[in-house]
């Protein structure tokens, strides 16, 4: 009686899966003599690392452009270096003029309106030419050759408004520099989350009018679809 019940197991088998995408239907006999057995049939599916949004922040946070790199937007990176770039060379060059405006408009004031006991010092270090960048030591000169009586005004007012005028440029440069670091942050946080999210054909949505019996009174119900695509179906056939 077992050996009876052991045989009729081999020959009527309900839809026994033997390996990936494998599917044995009904009267199929198995031979497991005859079977070729994969190395890769029973081997597990390698799971894609999840991206993580989180390192895009940080990233981006630490250096301009990595989490652009790290969500694979390559071609975004250069635009936010170069981007990052302009104000910080702006801030660089502008702060270099301030410097140089400032100096000169101590030196010329001093030597103006300053004490009396220290002009003759000052008048002294700016007739040396050593001590005035070269631009305003130039323009003091001429200023000095025309009319030595309203040479110091004259240059005090023009140059603290240049002065003025680098301070300003510095101080937008160093605001758009912050700006543009935040959009870069926030451009790499918003696309890192959008990384893996599902936009395929197979997650669909459907709206449609319902009527709730319990509150009684119309509503709108959502409906959520994902749709799996049909897995190919071989049949085997041993020898």
């Amino acid at each position: 009686m077992l050996c009876f019940f052991c045989a009729f197991s081999l020959v009527k088998i309900n839809a026994q899966v033997v390996g990936k995408d494998t599917v044995l239907y009904e009267n199929t006999p198995i031979d497991t003599a005859k079977v070729d057995f994969d190395s890769t049939m029973f081997a597990p599916e390698k799971k894609k690392k999840p991206h993580d949004p989180h390192k895009a922040t940080m990233h981006s946070l630490m250096l301009p452009g990595w989490g652009q790199w790290y969500n694979k937007q390559y071609w975004k990176v250069p635009i936010v270096i170069g981007g990052i770039a302009i104000p910080t060379v702006a801030f660089i060059q502008n702060s270099k003029w301030f410097n140089e405006a400032a100096k000169a408009y101590k030196l010329v004031y001093g030597a103006t309106y300053g004490p009396a006991a220290n002009r003759a010092t000052d008048s002294a270090l700016i007739r040396s030419k050593t001590v005035l960048p070269k631009t305003y030591q130039d323009y003091w000169d001429a200023l000095y050759a025309s009319n030595p009586g309203s040479a110091g005004s004259n240059f005090l007012s023009s140059v603290q408004s240049q002065r003025n005028y680098y301070r300003r440029n510095k101080d937008y440069a160093a605001l758009w520099f912050f700006i543009l670091w935040g959009i870069n942050v926030a451009d790499a946080t918003v696309f890192g989350h959008l990384k893996d999210f599902d936009i395929s054909p197979n997650l669909s949505m459907t709206a449609n009018p319902t009527y709730f019996q319990m509150a009684r009174v119309p509503g709108v119900s959502f409906i959520f679809n994902w749709k799996y695509p049909s897995k190919t179906t071989y049949n085997s056939t041993y020898n």
